[in-house]
């Protein structure tokens, strides 16, 4: 074992849990209609269970309820782009009953033309710009989101898959803890 898996291991985030490894995203990866699954992802639903994180919002999440996406999201990330990319695996997750990703469209995969494509346009959009290029807009929000650490972006099968990162899901139990303080 090396001593960067060991530092790894022994890593917290801010509300005391284990840092899940990020070499765990797209392994054993598999996409079924709607639903995504990796190791990472397995991970993740058995350290925050997607019930007890969004509570008795869930079933308005999953009928794409603005307020209560809005409760999770609202001036998370100050672009509401990025923001919008949130709520989008919020209603995924709340459809589903456990943490899943956004997969984008695989009709706006067409106008990018691949998923690499697509996520190297997220790797180049500056965080500094003033205006978005035409080919930008649509990668954008997630660029965002991945900056900010909310998010997590891989492929599966020419999909694009934007994770739900751990920053993202202790984001949502602080709105939550907040709203009862």
């Amino acid at each position: 074992m090396s001593f960067s898996q060991i530092s790894y291991m022994n890593a917290k985030t801010e509300l005391g849990y284990d840092i899940i490894p990020l070499d765990l995203v797209g392994r054993h990866a598999y996409t079924l209609g709607a639903v995504y699954q990796d190791d990472y992802l397995v991970k993740l639903n058995e350290i925050y269970p997607l019930d007890e994180v969004l509570g008795p919002r869930k079933e308005s999440l999953s009928e794409a309820n603005w307020k209560d996406i809005n409760h999770f999201c609202k001036d998370a990330l100050e672009c509401i782009e990025g923001e919008r990319e949130l709520g989008a695996i919020l209603y995924c997750s709340a459809n589903e009953g456990s943490w899943q990703p956004h997969i984008i469209d695989p009709g706006l995969m067409k106008l990018i033309g691949s998923s690499k494509t697509y996520l190297e346009l997220v790797e180049q959009i500056s965080p500094d710009h003033q205006q978005i290029e035409p080919d930008e807009w649509m990668v954008y929000g997630v660029s965002v989101a991945r900056r900010e650490g909310f998010v997590i972006t891989t492929s599966c099968n020419d999909n694009v898959i934007i994770l739900p990162a751990q920053k993202f899901i202790e984001y949502c139990i602080s709105r939550n803890e907040s709203e009862f303080q």
